[in-house]
Protein backbone atom coordinates (compact mmCIF):
# COMPACT_ATOMS: atom_id res chain seq x y z
CA UNK A 1 0.00 0.00 0.00
CA UNK A 2 1.19 3.56 -0.73
CA UNK A 3 2.07 5.72 2.22
CA UNK A 4 0.74 9.13 2.39
CA UNK A 5 3.25 12.28 2.76
CA UNK A 6 2.64 13.48 6.60
CA UNK A 7 3.25 16.86 8.38
CA UNK A 8 5.60 16.24 11.55
CA UNK A 9 4.07 19.40 13.46
CA UNK A 10 6.81 19.32 16.05
CA UNK A 11 10.06 19.18 14.29
CA UNK A 12 8.11 21.64 11.30
CA UNK A 13 9.28 19.16 8.73
CA UNK A 14 7.23 17.07 6.08
CA UNK A 15 7.44 13.70 5.53
CA UNK A 16 7.31 12.25 1.94
CA UNK A 17 5.03 10.10 0.71
CA UNK A 18 6.42 6.76 -0.05
CA UNK A 19 4.61 4.82 -3.90
CA UNK A 20 3.02 1.78 -3.13
CA UNK A 21 3.33 -1.48 -5.29
CA UNK A 22 0.58 -3.68 -7.19
CA UNK A 23 1.52 -6.59 -8.84
CA UNK A 24 0.85 -7.18 -12.42
CA UNK A 25 -0.15 -10.39 -12.91
CA UNK A 26 -0.50 -10.62 -16.36
CA UNK A 27 2.94 -9.48 -17.32
CA UNK A 28 4.78 -11.56 -14.61
CA UNK A 29 3.01 -14.84 -16.35
CA UNK A 30 4.14 -13.70 -19.20
CA UNK A 31 7.73 -13.35 -18.22
CA UNK A 32 7.54 -16.77 -16.69
CA UNK A 33 5.71 -18.12 -20.04
CA UNK A 34 9.05 -16.82 -22.34
CA UNK A 35 12.09 -17.40 -19.64
CA UNK A 36 14.30 -20.02 -19.66
CA UNK A 37 13.51 -23.59 -18.43
CA UNK A 38 16.73 -24.42 -16.51
CA UNK A 39 17.17 -25.48 -12.77
CA UNK A 40 17.29 -21.83 -10.32
CA UNK A 41 15.98 -19.73 -13.13
CA UNK A 42 14.89 -16.71 -11.88
CA UNK A 43 11.82 -14.27 -12.70
CA UNK A 44 11.57 -10.89 -12.14
CA UNK A 45 8.03 -9.77 -10.54
CA UNK A 46 6.16 -7.05 -12.87
CA UNK A 47 4.51 -4.56 -10.77
CA UNK A 48 3.05 -1.41 -11.19
CA UNK A 49 3.43 1.66 -8.83
CA UNK A 50 0.53 2.81 -6.59
CA UNK A 51 0.84 7.27 -5.82
CA UNK A 52 -0.10 8.17 -2.56
CA UNK A 53 -3.18 9.94 -2.32
CA UNK A 54 -1.20 13.21 -0.59
CA UNK A 55 2.24 13.88 -2.03
CA UNK A 56 5.02 15.81 -0.69
CA UNK A 57 4.07 18.62 -3.27
CA UNK A 58 0.22 19.11 -2.04
CA UNK A 59 1.28 19.88 1.32
CA UNK A 60 3.97 22.77 -0.07
CA UNK A 61 0.99 25.49 0.38
CA UNK A 62 -0.66 24.31 3.60
CA UNK A 63 -0.36 26.73 6.18
CA UNK A 64 -0.53 24.86 9.67
CA UNK A 65 -1.29 28.10 11.32
CA UNK A 66 -4.73 28.24 10.29
CA UNK A 67 -6.91 25.98 12.34
CA UNK A 68 -10.81 24.79 10.91
CA UNK A 69 -11.48 23.38 14.36
CA UNK A 70 -10.61 21.80 17.82
CA UNK A 71 -12.04 20.29 20.33
CA UNK A 72 -10.69 18.80 23.73
CA UNK A 73 -11.30 16.33 26.37
CA UNK A 74 -9.40 15.63 29.31
CA UNK A 75 -7.41 12.20 30.39
CA UNK A 76 -5.83 13.26 33.60
CA UNK A 77 -6.11 10.92 36.70
CA UNK A 78 -7.32 7.95 34.27
CA UNK A 79 -4.54 6.01 35.16
CA UNK A 80 -1.21 5.19 33.68
CA UNK A 81 -1.94 2.34 30.81
CA UNK A 82 -5.43 4.98 29.79
CA UNK A 83 -3.05 7.73 29.48
CA UNK A 84 -0.68 5.80 27.79
CA UNK A 85 -2.93 4.97 25.58
CA UNK A 86 -4.88 8.06 24.81
CA UNK A 87 -0.77 9.45 24.11
CA UNK A 88 -0.04 6.75 21.68
CA UNK A 89 -3.46 6.38 19.44
CA UNK A 90 -3.42 10.69 19.36
CA UNK A 91 0.31 10.25 18.29
CA UNK A 92 -0.83 7.91 15.33
CA UNK A 93 -3.31 11.14 13.83
CA UNK A 94 -1.07 13.73 14.50
CA UNK A 95 0.29 15.00 11.16
CA UNK A 96 -1.32 12.87 9.09
CA UNK A 97 -2.61 14.68 6.25
CA UNK A 98 -6.50 14.01 4.53
CA UNK A 99 -6.75 15.26 1.22
CA UNK A 100 -9.72 16.84 -0.73
CA UNK A 101 -12.53 14.46 -0.72
CA UNK A 102 -10.16 11.59 1.03
CA UNK A 103 -11.33 9.34 3.46
CA UNK A 104 -9.82 8.52 6.83
CA UNK A 105 -10.27 5.65 8.54
CA UNK A 106 -9.40 5.81 12.53
CA UNK A 107 -8.50 2.19 12.84
CA UNK A 108 -6.54 1.81 9.90
CA UNK A 109 -4.67 4.96 11.20
CA UNK A 110 -3.86 4.21 14.61
CA UNK A 111 -3.20 0.20 13.93
CA UNK A 112 -4.04 -3.13 15.91
CA UNK A 113 -4.06 -2.03 19.68
CA UNK A 114 -1.42 -4.84 20.90
CA UNK A 115 0.68 -5.04 23.56
CA UNK A 116 3.83 -5.37 20.83
CA UNK A 117 2.69 -1.96 19.11
CA UNK A 118 2.79 -0.09 22.28
CA UNK A 119 -0.53 -0.41 23.78
CA UNK A 120 -1.09 -1.13 27.77
CA UNK A 121 -4.39 -2.36 29.65
CA UNK A 122 -6.94 -0.32 30.96
CA UNK A 123 -10.40 -0.06 31.58
CA UNK A 124 -12.60 -0.41 28.32
CA UNK A 125 -16.92 -0.59 27.79
CA UNK A 126 -17.28 -3.67 26.39
CA UNK A 127 -21.12 -5.27 26.11
CA UNK A 128 -22.15 -2.41 28.37
CA UNK A 129 -19.84 -3.09 31.28
CA UNK A 130 -16.72 -1.64 32.03
CA UNK A 131 -13.45 -4.68 31.53
CA UNK A 132 -9.65 -4.38 31.33
CA UNK A 133 -8.69 -4.22 27.80
CA UNK A 134 -5.78 -3.91 25.98
CA UNK A 135 -6.01 -0.10 24.63
CA UNK A 136 -8.53 1.20 26.50
CA UNK A 137 -8.91 5.38 26.36
CA UNK A 138 -8.64 4.56 22.42
CA UNK A 139 -12.30 5.54 21.96
CA UNK A 140 -11.92 8.35 23.91
CA UNK A 141 -9.40 9.82 20.80
CA UNK A 142 -11.86 8.73 18.26
CA UNK A 143 -14.52 10.71 20.19
CA UNK A 144 -11.95 14.19 20.70
CA UNK A 145 -11.63 13.71 17.03
CA UNK A 146 -15.20 13.15 16.18
CA UNK A 147 -16.17 16.08 17.85
CA UNK A 148 -13.70 18.29 15.79
CA UNK A 149 -14.45 16.41 12.78
CA UNK A 150 -18.25 17.98 13.73
CA UNK A 151 -17.14 21.24 14.60
CA UNK A 152 -15.35 21.41 11.38
CA UNK A 153 -18.01 20.52 8.92
CA UNK A 154 -16.17 17.21 8.04
CA UNK A 155 -18.33 14.31 6.46
CA UNK A 156 -18.85 12.01 9.16
CA UNK A 157 -18.90 8.83 6.66
CA UNK A 158 -19.23 5.99 9.64
CA UNK A 159 -19.42 6.22 13.44
CA UNK A 160 -21.01 4.57 16.66
CA UNK A 161 -21.87 5.95 19.62
CA UNK A 162 -20.83 3.90 22.83
CA UNK A 163 -23.31 2.05 24.62
CA UNK A 164 -23.18 4.13 27.61
CA UNK A 165 -22.64 7.48 28.98
CA UNK A 166 -18.94 9.19 28.60
CA UNK A 167 -17.89 10.72 31.23
CA UNK A 168 -15.35 12.63 29.08
CA UNK A 169 -17.55 14.21 26.50
CA UNK A 170 -21.05 14.97 25.84
CA UNK A 171 -23.51 12.26 24.34
CA UNK A 172 -23.82 12.68 20.81
CA UNK A 173 -19.90 13.87 20.59
CA UNK A 174 -18.76 10.11 21.49
CA UNK A 175 -17.13 7.49 18.91
CA UNK A 176 -16.72 3.46 19.66
CA UNK A 177 -13.91 2.03 18.06
CA UNK A 178 -13.26 -1.89 17.71
CA UNK A 179 -10.11 -2.64 15.60
CA UNK A 180 -11.40 -4.75 12.91
CA UNK A 181 -15.88 -4.26 13.91
CA UNK A 182 -16.25 -1.01 14.97
CA UNK A 183 -14.62 2.03 12.92
CA UNK A 184 -14.85 6.20 12.82
CA UNK A 185 -14.51 7.10 9.47
CA UNK A 186 -14.66 10.83 8.36
CA UNK A 187 -13.91 12.24 4.83
CA UNK A 188 -12.41 15.59 4.10
CA UNK A 189 -15.32 17.68 1.67
CA UNK A 190 -12.89 20.82 1.12
CA UNK A 191 -10.83 21.76 -1.79
CA UNK A 192 -8.03 21.82 0.43
CA UNK A 193 -5.59 19.28 2.51
CA UNK A 194 -6.36 18.79 6.07
CA UNK A 195 -3.70 18.28 8.80
CA UNK A 196 -4.61 16.65 12.19
CA UNK A 197 -2.99 17.67 15.14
Amino acid sequence: EPTDARVDLRARAKIPEIAGRRLDVAATVAAIAGGEREDFSRFRLAVTAVPAAVTSEMLLDVDVTLVLAGYETDFSNTGRGREANVRLAASRLNGVVLAPGEQLAFNEVVGPRTLERGFDWAPEIYDDEMVPGIGGGTCQVASTLHAAAVMGGLEIVRRRPHSRPSSYIPLGLDATVIDGEVDLILRNPYPVPLVLH
